[in-house]
């Protein structure tokens, strides 16, 4: 893929996931260096597919989830998530 392409568009996909606290800084440096494994290959499916993996997932995780945080228990013992994703959980 085109380094003109795929620069701007790790940057801003870096960005959403830290101003929209998707991702927990590790997360977000694993993800950017799984980017930049994916630009580097030829063709531009592979990086179009993981954009497309991540932003549909982050909208996913956005359905009914006043539902899913009344269903989840913290382990402080109060209802919610835990936060964002680590680099473990992956997008």
């Amino acid at each position: 893929m085109k380094p003109i392409i795929a620069v701007p568009a790790t940057l801003a996909l870096v960005y959403r996931a830290y101003s929209h606290k998707s991702l927990t800084p590790a997360g977000i440096v694993v993800a950017a260096l799984s980017a930049a494994a994916h630009a580097v290959h030829p063709w531009n499916l592979p990086f179009a597919l993981l954009v497309v993996f991540f932003l549909a997932g982050t909208r996913v995780t956005k359905i009914k989830k006043d539902v899913k945080a009344s269903l989840t228990v913290a382990s402080q013992g109060t209802s919610g998530g835990e936060g964002p994703r680590t680099h473990v959980q992956g997008p």
